[in-house]
């Protein structure tokens, strides 16, 4: 009764699809943000030769419920000459920026194929595959970058809107570091555009059915590697929030929920960082078919096997690498990767004739 409903209207089920999809993707990362912070907590102990969190749950699992109930119970402190409602109403701006990238990237790939392979159990699992949306985006690596380009701006804002000559220098490190990397990194997509033939990020995937890009444009995938660790302000291009330096840098007056949002958002773009790695270079969810009932999820599994490899390189690189200075940082922009970059446009317009030459995409 539910689906004749919907096939009434066709709009009314674009927008169930969509809604759906929000559900599916926004479950996805809200658990991964949650594995990855576990997982960051123990490799930081084990690299730092501690123990990490023991004492909440088996192995420190529920450390995080616990750090959960803490920030939802703190007071939530505007300081006195900031703008209350632009001071709370950015970090919700800020992290729904991040979020909105869910739609785009597939998860719900991931999500809905993986419940849609019972559908041998029970029929109406069948309806998942119906709520695959991010295919449905031919531009989506420019809707990606152009919502990337506009976390700069969220985090200067922040950083002015507090009224701190901390959040101030924050903000402004936030956006020379962005902003310088954020050129690198058009460039390395670009790349990948210019091989691939579209802006589609399962058309992408597809054009590597038979060899995958990291084999064609590994000087690409070194830039975005770089200038996607950078995007996500993680260590070694942590100076917006340099601890020893300028506090907590562009978000040091946020406290509470506001806090744990902007904290979220950041994670929300790192696991966003490994997805596109993996959908970009590594094939995505093309790999051996797995064998037997698993078969309808060979997909799924391999494209969510990648995403926990590189968030899991992601957290060792983190724990290795001492930060850069903010001159350091801008130089090995400027002066390395932007040169490089434009190195490698040069190399993927010979790579792409000798690609269809050799029939490979």
């Amino acid at each position: 009764m539910v689906i004749e409903f919907l096939k009434s209207s066709p709009l009314l089920v674009e927008l169930t699809r969509a809604f759906v999809a929000i559900i599916l993707a926004l479950i996805f990362v809200l658990v991964n943000a949650i594995i990855f912070i576990y997982l960051e907590r123990k490799a930081w102990a084990r690299v730092m030769q501690r123990m990490g969190p023991t004492y909440v749950g088996k192995w420190g699992i529920l450390q995080l419920i616990a750090d959960l109930i803490k920030v939802l119970g703190k007071e939530i402190i505007v300081p006195a000459k900031a703008n209350k409602f632009a001071f709370l109403s950015l970090p919700i701006f800020s992290t729904g920026l991040a979020l909105a990238l869910m739609i785009i990237v597939p998860f719900d790939y991931i999500v809905a194929y993986t419940l849609a392979a019972l559908e041998p159990v029970y029929s109406g699992f069948g309806i998942f595959k119906h709520a695959v949306v991010s295919n449905s985006f031919n531009s989506g690596l420019f809707l990606i970058f152009a919502i990337l380009t506009l976390n700069p701006v969220f985090i200067l804002l922040i950083g002015w809107i507090s009224n701190n000559k901390y959040t101030v220098v924050g903000g402004f490190r936030a956006a020379a570091q962005l902003l310088s990397f954020e050129i690198p990194l058009l460039i390395s997509l670009a790349s990948v555009i210019i091989l691939a033939g579209t802006f589609n990020l399962y058309e992408v995937v597809e054009k590597q059915s038979k060899v995958w890009f990291i084999f064609l444009l590994p000087l690409a995938f070194i830039l975005f590697l770089i200038t996607a660790i950078a995007e996500a302000e993680r260590t070694p291009f942590d100076i917006p929030d340099a601890e020893s330096e300028i506090i907590a840098g562009w978000n040091t007056e946020y406290s509470a929920t506001p806090f744990m949002m902007l904290i979220f958002g950041m994670y929300v773009r790192a696991i966003i960082s490994a997805t596109l790695i993996s959908i970009l270079f590594f094939g995505g969810w093309y790999g051996p078919e797995l064998p037997g009932f698993l078969k309808p999820i060979s997909g799924p599994f391999w494209l969510a096997v990648k995403i926990y490899f590189f968030m899991f390189l992601l957290i060792l690189i983190r724990s290795a690498y001492p930060r850069y200075r903010i001159d350091q940082l801008l130089s090995i922009s400027w002066t390395k990767l932007l040169p490089l970059s434009l190195i490698n446009i040069i190399l993927v317009i010979l790579v792409k004739y000798l690609s269809i030459s050799y029939g490979l995409i």
